[in-house]
């Protein structure tokens, strides 16, 4: 009996035990090793913090501005103090003479001056990194640093330190800031910087990280129009955005039918566009507006760090009328999303939608009205299903109206809500706001995400 309910403990908990075994082992066979110099980092997304609000002033050494934490989450970074705190911004005076003439920008962890005793400052990461480097520092003479690893389940993977003087600030010229890094040959999901001991709080004034499997941002431009339809001259101006500060390699590929699409620009026809995006600039590209077969589908943008991209459309009727113009931002591809929906044909008002499937397969949409309330319209005679569903081929964009997609809106007068909308794969699902058929402005298509 012993041996049989002892077999079957080992049944019941062989999950968890595999999964404790598992991260023993993990962290046993994990390697992580200091990185001596930012110089190691060729490739690595650099993060100055130039861009953040510090406060600067020529009166006092700093001034502190407090963050979210997030404020990096498109790259899957976030930073945490200690408790409920937050982190703070601060200037630094990097050199003074009779008043600082150079300043750096970094993320302390404690607001309060001399609290930050055995409080480590966490950073984690969304997207696990394999190699990481800080430039360290908060005006203190002599400080022990240690950075420790921590996996994706929270196990410890090890730890770097480094001992010495975190404070660059001299009457003469300006000297680089400490620098402390790690390699791991396990996928690291948090840090902890800790000053042990020492009251003054954690911080770091550049960040240089490597994801652990390399990472490409992806969005999308739902519909790209350029050529002439039916009377119309339509043409796409895209603008694509860097935020961050450092550039970034993009790739714009044209798609149609999950073939290349040639599209007319700076009087070329091209199905790619390659550009070096330079940091906080954006670029511009317009189609010619004269394809003949007229060109329709969409844009995938493709980024080592996230960029924007804005679609703007210009239709012109004829030489002699001025052009119309709308347009959207672009959208990553996701698996639920919401659309604000206002239909009222006394007024000639609807929402056009574009579903852009950008994987090899196809993939399933549904969709479902939602009335301002929460509810769903209740049925009713002679009406038609308030859900619907369509399949988006590989490669490919679908664009109709709402009251088209939806049979309850078919023979409807009015109506205001939303549509949620729920897909088998990640899809990127755009949206205008229409008057007489002509599309005015967008409207967003919103997830859950940041």
């Amino acid at each position: 009996m012993r041996f049989l309910l002892g077999v079957g403990l080992t049944r019941k908990h062989a999950a968890s035990f595999a999964l404790v075994l598992g991260l023993l082992s993990n962290a046993a066979s994990a390697e992580v090793t200091k990185i001596d110099s930012p110089s190691d980092f060729v490739d690595a997304i650099h993060l100055s913090f130039e861009q953040l609000p510090a406060q600067r002033t020529e009166i006092a050494l700093s001034e502190e501005i407090l963050l979210e934490g997030d404020e990096y989450a498109s790259l899957g970074l976030t930073f945490l103090g200690p408790g409920s705190g937050h982190p703070i911004a601060v200037s630094v005076a990097l050199v003074w003479v009779i008043g600082p003439s150079a300043w750096d920008v970094g993320i302390r962890n404690s607001a309060d001056a001399g609290t930050s005793t055995g409080q480590a400052f966490v950073l984690r990461f969304q997207y696990p990194v394999a190699r990481l480097g800080l430039t360290l520092g908060n005006g203190t003479a002599q400080t022990a640093v240690t950075v420790k690893a921590f996996g994706v389940t929270g196990e410890y993977l090890g730890s770097v330190s480094r001992t010495g003087a975190l404070t660059p600030v001299t009457n003469g010229p300006a000297e680089p800031l400490p620098f402390l890094g790690l390699s791991s040959t396990v996928p690291v999901a948090s840090v902890s910087v800790d000053y042990g001991d020492y009251p003054a709080g954690e911080e770091i004034h550049d960040l240089y990280l490597e994801y652990f499997t390399p990472r490409v941002f992806v969005t999308y431009v739902p519909q790209v129009a350029d050529g002439v339809f039916g009377n119309a001259s339509v043409r796409t101006i895209f603008q694509i955005q860097n935020a961050f500060e450092a550039s970034t390699p993009v790739k714009v590929d044209f798609v149609q039918n999950d073939k290349p699409l040639a599209i007319h620009i700076d009087g070329q026809s091209q199905t790619r566009l390659t550009l070096d995006l330079a940091g906080e600039s954006c670029r511009q590209f317009e189609t010619s507006g004269t394809a003949s077969p007229a060109a329709l589908g969409f844009a995938r943008i493709e980024s080592t760090l996230p960029v924007k991209a804005q679609a703007l459309y210009q239709i012109r009727p004829r030489e002699d009328v001025p052009f119309q113009e709308s347009g959207f931002q672009s959208t990553p591809a996701r698996l639920l999303q919401i659309v604000p929906i206002d239909l009222d044909r006394d007024k000639g008002l609807d929402t056009a939608i574009a579903f852009v499937n950008g994987s090899d397969k196809s993939v399933a949409v549904g969709a479902r009205l939602v009335r301002p309330d929460g509810s769903s319209p209740a049925p009713e005679p002679g009406m038609g299903d308030y859900s619907a569903s369509r399949t988006v081929p590989p490669g490919s964009n679908l664009a109709l109206f709402v009251s088209e997609l939806v049979p309850y809106l078919r023979n409807l007068g009015e109506f205001k809500g939303s549509l949620v909308i729920g897909s088998g794969g990640p899809v990127a699902v755009a949206a205008v706001r229409t008057i007489n058929g002509i599309a005015v402005s967008s409207v967003p298509a919103v997830g859950t995400e940041r």
